[in-house]
């Protein structure tokens, strides 16, 4: 997890997500459910995320 920068979090998971794809023929499964989810908590979390009690629980794979 990349705290504080949300958007570097996103591309992070979105990397991970296009490797596992591209290198490894993986499209589903709990790895890419897991980064999805996060990569919705992050976007649904948004700038404006003020203390901890609204920080995503990001799911570890």
């Amino acid at each position: 997890m990349i705290l504080g920068d949300d958007e570097g979090a996103i591309e992070a998971y979105e990397h991970v997500v296009a490797i596992l794809r591209e290198d490894w023929g993986i499209t589903e499964g709990e790895t890419v459910e897991g980064c999805r989810q996060n990569i919705a908590q992050l976007r649904q979390s948004g700038p404006g995320r003020q203390n901890e009690k609204n920080t995503p629980k990001l799911k570890e794979s």
